[in-house]
């Protein structure tokens, strides 16, 4: 007697795939971007996959009148929408990725797919259960990689300073306290260095911050060469290698140093003095202090897209787009970050109207590429600088810098004009870049605009301070601290080896 075959149960027959198809291309985008991008930005692109991939569905259906050639026809279509892209991405100069080629190619791969389903009838019953199979195998592992990920990021986020590692402060709360302002411009070098590889004469708005009170520190270095690692050092007044001896030179992940960003111990030392923490949105979740007292972002409109939904785009169908003059991908990705770093700065000059000392972590974008800004502030085309191999020349990199500097300068001078104005105690301002621009060698990649309000405080200053001794200074002078400054020490690092440290000397006299 034959043993009976055991069927297959029957939520792996009937033909779910299409489904689990339509989800698979934004999880996956997600998890390749996870802790770039927040999980949120995704959940409209989702809904609407799944919605027009069940209407898709539906209409097949009743067209071809068989539920399993209508889910192939529909999964079959899901493959050649959200392949497109990619293959313009990857392969741009093969001849047969060429839009004249491959849109058509697409498009008539499409119509044979539905032409073979309602004319040649075929029988696809026992493609569903494997097919079935392959697409959860291929979601589950998707949403594995995000969600453990997610798990351990969320994690390392939650974890506060440790109490042991901030310094005793001694200070009268009874007593007003100043609002602490801390403003990064990404990229924003020193004025040597504008005058000497740029031909730029920055000594206006420098000129113009020391007539309003600020110490300028005109040598200044930053410690590190990158973002990550600039903010991590800096917001917790010491050096990565001491912070996280892990940071060995074989490591390449930077979460670490999240954590040291979102719970910074300068931030757990203020709200302790019953500080207010106020950030600003900058559109990369690693650099948001998300969880302040008080979040602050646009808000967007339905009809605006995410950075998620503009990356995702740009891998489908809709690659095709702008070939035809239907759709601006750069104008609708970069338009955000234009509108958030307006937002900032037009909200920054109200906060000291607030009751009670606030700690404000500002982190503007400006003058990092891409290029958003001209001179004057109005919106540009980012891809104007970008050559046709997607690179800058050394000199639309200085025409696309040089004009953000114009803008930011005239800003940054008009805001913190108002902060002073308007704060009824003199508060603790500084102005400083986290490194300097691209295209440059390490000693001038470390350049940087450093510059300090701190009326009546300025003598533990001095040209060549670097970042790592900022809040040293004003925890010392401001709140009682008694932290030794350290020496100042600059480090540039390979792009894929963040902690392989190189010791830049500093040469300004």
């Amino acid at each position: 007697m034959q043993p009976k075959i055991k069927a297959a149960p029957r939520q792996f027959t009937a033909p779910i795939y299409p489904f689990l198809l339509a989800a698979y291309p934004i999880l996956a985008m997600l998890a390749f971007n996870v802790g770039e991008l927040r999980p949120a930005s995704a959940a409209r692109s989702l809904l609407v996959s799944l919605v027009v991939t069940a209407v898709v569905f539906w209409l097949l259906r009743i067209l071809l009148r068989d539920v399993h050639r209508a889910a192939f026809v529909t999964a079959a279509w899901l493959f050649l929408f959200y392949s497109y892209g990619h293959f313009r991405i990857l392969l741009p100069d093969q001849a047969w990725t060429r839009p004249g080629v491959l849109l058509p190619l697409w498009l008539g791969l499409s119509l044979l797919s539905l032409a073979w389903a309602w004319r040649a009838r075929p029988n696809l019953h026992g493609l569903s259960t494997p097919l079935n199979l392959t697409a959860l195998l291929l979601v589950g592992m998707t949403a594995w990689q995000f969600g453990s990920y997610d798990l351990k990021l969320s994690r390392l986020l939650a974890t506060p300073a440790p109490p042991e590692s901030l310094p005793a402060l001694h200070v009268d709360t009874s007593a007003p306290l100043p609002d602490v302002y801390y403003i990064i411009l990404d990229s924003y070098t020193r004025a040597d260095t504008l005058q000497n590889v740029y031909g730029f004469d920055n000594s206006g708005f420098i000129s113009a911050l020391e007539s309003m009170g600020f110490y300028v520190a005109r040598c200044s270095q930053s410690n590190y060469d990158r973002t990550e690692l600039s903010f991590s050092s800096t917001l917790n007044f010491d050096y990565l290698q001491t912070l996280d001896p892990s940071l060995t030179p074989e490591r390449r992940d930077k979460t670490a140093l999240w954590g040291l960003i979102r719970n910074s111990r300068l931030r757990a030392l203020l709200e302790g003095l019953g500080y207010q923490t106020v950030a600003f949105s900058t559109g990369y979740p690693w650099s948001e202090i998300s969880d302040a007292d008080t979040f602050l972002r646009p808000e967007l409109q339905w009809n605006d897209l995410t950075e998620f939904e503009v990356l995702l785009l740009r891998t489908t169908l809709v690659h095709a787009a702008p070939e035809v003059g239907w759709f601006n991908f750069n104008e609708e990705e970069y338009t955000r970050q234009w509108e958030r770093s307006l937002f900032a700065l037009s909200a920054l000059p109200s906060l000291p109207e607030a009751e009670g000392p606030r700690f404000v972590f500002v982190h503007l974008l400006e003058p990092h590429p891409p290029f958003v800004f001209d001179a004057d502030g109005n919106f540009i085309d980012a891809a104007r600088f970008i050559n046709a191999q997607g690179k800058y020349t050394p000199e639309s990199y200085a025409r696309g810098y040089v004009g953000e500097v114009q803008f930011i300068n005239r800003e940054i001078q008009r805001t913190v004009q108002a902060l002073i104005e308007n704060s009824e105690v003199p508060p603790v301002v500084i102005i400083q870049g986290d490194h300097g621009p691209w295209y440059q060698p390490p000693e001038t990649v470390l350049t940087i605009l450093n510059a300090y309000y701190l009326p009546g405080h300025t003598d533990a200053l001095y040209p060549s301070i670097s970042p790592v001794n900022s809040f040293r200074v004003v925890l010392n002078e401001y709140f009682g601290a008694d932290l030794p400054l350290l020496e100042d020490v600059n480090y540039n690092s390979p792009d894929r080896e963040p902690y392989n440290y190189e010791v830049v000397p500093n040469t300004c006299k």
